[in-house]
């Protein structure tokens, strides 16, 4: 793997650290925003939301593992 490449790489973790560091600020802003419900209500809006930021942290670390094999396979040539 060249050094350009590395470098990139490097550059894409680093994005996707911030990219995480920023939907964690979101999540913590947007819930203690939410009101929750009371009584036997069925949908749950501060649920919903950290479900969204739960798949949301899922993709990013799913990006994160893609590229790491991507560096791996990369790094066999």
């Amino acid at each position: 793997m060249s050094d350009a490449i590395r470098n990139q790489m490097a550059i894409v973790l680093n994005q996707l650290d911030t990219l995480r560091a920023c939907v964690e600020a979101l999540a913590r802003l947007e819930l203690s925003e939410v009101p929750e419900l009371a009584g036997h209500q069925t949908v749950d809006n501060s649920q919903s939301i950290a479900q969204g930021f739960v798949t949301l942290e899922a993709s990013i670390v799913e990006m994160e593992q893609t590229l790491a094999m991507l560096a791996e396979a990369t790094e066999q040539r």
